[in-house]
Parts: C-alpha cells; structure tokens; sequence
C-alpha cells in the first residue's frame, strides 16, 4: 500500500529524488507522476497505513476487505471497491465517521475504468479518491482547485439506481447526484468558502518552512467538545498559506467556539489543540495583506559522526556520483553529517522518548560500490542527540567500511562488514 519510502538501498537517491519533485512543484515547473498500485485487499503482513495528511479514520475505507484495487499519483489516490449492498453500507459508516469538514457522496451512472499500469481493469461500484502529499500542496495553492481538499467518496449507481434506496446515508453527508430523474435530496449542500491567505515566519525572519530538514507548518482547525482538529492548510516556502472558511465557520472563529492552530516540526509532528493560535483577524482575502504571525523554530537535536581517526565522514573520492553517508531517524527522516561531522534533526521531545525506548537498529547508511546503493552497517542512538551541538554524542565508522572492495585489508573478524 502507498505508505511512504522507506530507507534502503538507493536511500540517497530516493530523497534526491523527491527533494527535486517537491521542489520542482514549488516552482511551478513540470513533473513526472510518482505512481504506485495495489491489487486486491490489505494483506495480513501490508496494512493500508494512514499517512500524515488523511483525516482520521479514512484510512478504515481502504482497509475493507471488499476493495479491488487502489493507484495514487503525487500522493492523489483512489481506492476501488466492488461492494454489496451491506458492504456499501459499511463503507458509507465509515466515511461518515472519519472527522472531515464535509463529507461529499457523489452519485454516478458510471465511472471512468479502474485501470491497472498494465492496462487491467478491475470491475467496480464504489470508489474513494485521498489526495495528501505532493498533490495536495499544489491543491492548496489553488484558491478553486480540480482535486478535492478532502476523502470523496464516489457510487456507481449502474443499470439498477433502485439499489440506492438500500442505503443508509450518514446524517451529515453532503449526497451529490449526478443522474436526471433520480429523486434523491440531500440533507446538507456543499458550503460555499472563501479563500483566505495566511502568513508565517521564523522568530529569525524565515519562512516557517525548511524543507531540506523535513521541517513543516500545517494549520489546524479546531471545535469546542472535539479533541480531533482538521488540518486545513500547509505554509508554503513562501511562508504563507491558503485556508478555505464558510460563514458557518467565520462566526465561531471570531467567537472563540473554533480556532486555528500552528503546527511546526517534522512530517509527524502531532498537532494540538493548545498549539500556537493563529489569530483570524491576520487572515486577508489579498496576499499581500496577510499579516505575519511570528513562531519559534521547531525544537533541533544534535548527533556527530565521524571517522575512526577523527575526520569528517566525507567521502573522498565518492563511489558514485552524489553518494553521501546518511543517518535516517524515525519521525526525522534522512540527514547527511556536515563537513565536521555534525548533523541535525527535527524532532519533538515524545518522539525522542519514544525511539529512546525502542531497539536500537542500525540506522547509519554506508554507500557501496553499486551506483545507487546504500547498506545500514552502523547504529546512531537517539540516546546520543543532544540539544546542545556541543554535547551532542559522537559515533565513529571504521574506515574499511568505505574502502573500496579491492583495497580492504585483512580484519579482525569482529569487525567485518556483511554483505
């Protein structure tokens, strides 16, 4: 299932890879599509995992058993499902339950094909589109974006619309219908919102945004009796951001019965209803009048890798072409050492317990001979971080780890590499 790219062999080379994607969408330029699929249901030793940008509780709809296929591009996926009546139900249950601010239902007599990469078709009644990640930065830099903000769940009526009458809508369902004569109302419309820009920097003048750190600012939204908020917006390398609010919304915003929150940290980084408030009144329907919100950088933590006889973990000369050593944290991501050694990574003080406790796993990557090749050989401790650079812990890398193949000498076997 599309849960995200973990650290490997090519680790460098994916990250490069995706660094230039996302950037080369901030520019406006063109990209090729980042394209993953999945036939059948979930499988007992691949659960669909809910990514960093899916409302909670969405992700139980791509684990029902009934769904037969699923493909995303840039993080705009659908998930396909050929369902009974009751298992429609079912799906319906759910969706209702995941904490969205509208929950579109649209009704079709038919849908375009669910067509695998090698041109397979795979037979269905219900689909759901999800767009998170790349693609739904661009959608929300868009003030009316082709891509739904949120889950759209989508029923293929067919040749027996009749059928309709066996389903139980969710009470606050927004039910769409796209087929003439069918008398099908709906409890609730599509609300109509306006765009409001935003703006945010760095107690240091900078966009509170760095990429290059996995660092990210989201805007939350949030309700009186509701500890789950709803993510609305992300801030830009620009520093701003783009919120969609409905006069239903306006109203308990200036009244205090909803707010908006900031969120800086990492991908992961857990948003709260205490988090930093952002005040409606610096919102502005014109860019440039946005006001600046001014937050404090995400808390750093330090790490230092060196060689064994003291020297910067460069790699002189390289073995391919960008190879660079990398330490990957949980939560954190991928960093490379500076030319001292150092390192920094983005994390809150929960996730620095929380891979505290776990097993220590090798998390140092070597790049090997074959292009593209990066093996895990070393483990860096997240015991050892510091939020001191000063005091950060240092781990040293035998240089035979580095060595070309042909030119290691004879070892100890206590310290030989496997491979």
């Amino acid at each position: 299932m599309m849960t995200g790219i973990h650290s490997l062999e090519g680790n460098a080379v994916k990250i490069a890879l995706l660094a230039g994607i996302l950037l080369a969408v901030l520019a406006g330029g063109e990209v090729l599509g980042w394209g993953t699929e999945e036939v059948g249901p979930d499988r007992a030793d691949r659960p669909t995992v809910s990514q960093p940008d899916w409302p909670k509780g969405i992700v139980d709809l791509p684990r029902h058993p009934s769904r037969v296929y699923s493909m995303g591009v840039n993080g705009n996926e659908i998930f396909y499902f050929d369902a009974s009546v009751e298992q429609t139900n079912e799906l319906l249950a759910a969706f209702g339950r995941a904490r969205m601010r509208d929950h579109v239902i649209r009704i079709v007599s038919g849908g375009s094909p669910a067509r695998s990469f090698g041109e397979k078709e795979y037979k269905y009644n219900v689909s759901l589109q999800v767009v998170s990640g790349i693609a739904m930065s661009v959608a929300r830099e868009e003030k009316e974006s082709k891509l739904p903000l949120e889950p759209q769940l989508t029923i293929l009526a067919g040749d027996n619309p009749c059928a309709l009458e066996q389903l139980a809508w969710p009470e606050h369902a927004i039910v769409e219908c796209s087929i003439p004569g069918l008398p099908l109302a709906s409890k609730r419309a599509r609300p109509e919102r306006i765009a409001f820009y935003g703006r945010l920097a760095f107690d240091d003048g900078r966009p509170a945004v760095d990429f290059v750190r996995n660092v990210s600012t989201r805007i939350t939204l949030w309700e009186e009796g509701n500890n789950n908020g709803i993510t609305v917006a992300k801030v830009n390398h620009e520093g701003f951001f783009l919120v969609q609010l409905s006069a239903d919304e306006l109203t308990p915003l200036a009244e205090g019965k909803m707010w908006l929150t900031v969120t800086c940290g990492n991908h992961l980084a857990e948003a709260r209803p205490k988090d930093t408030e952002y005040p409606v009144v610096r919102l502005s329907v014109e860019k440039n009048n946005a006001r600046v919100l001014t937050v404090k950088s995400p808390t750093s933590f330090w790490g230092r890798i060196l060689f064994e006889d003291g020297s910067a973990p460069v790699l002189r000369p390289e073995p391919w072409s960008g190879a660079k050593i990398m330490v990957d944290f949980p939560y954190a991501g991928s960093v490379c050492p500076d030319e001292q050694g150092y390192f920094k990574v983005v994390l809150t003080q929960e996730q620095v317990e929380t891979i505290t406790k776990q097993e220590v796993r090798k998390n140092i990557y070597i790049p090997q001979e074959r292009p593209g090749a990066s093996t895990a050989m070393l483990a860096y401790p997240a015991s050892m971080l510091s939020q001191k650079k000063s005091e950060a812990g240092v781990v040293k890398i035998p240089l035979l780890y580095v060595m070309p193949r042909d030119c290691r000498p004879e070892y100890e076997s206590s310290v030989q590499i496997k491979e």
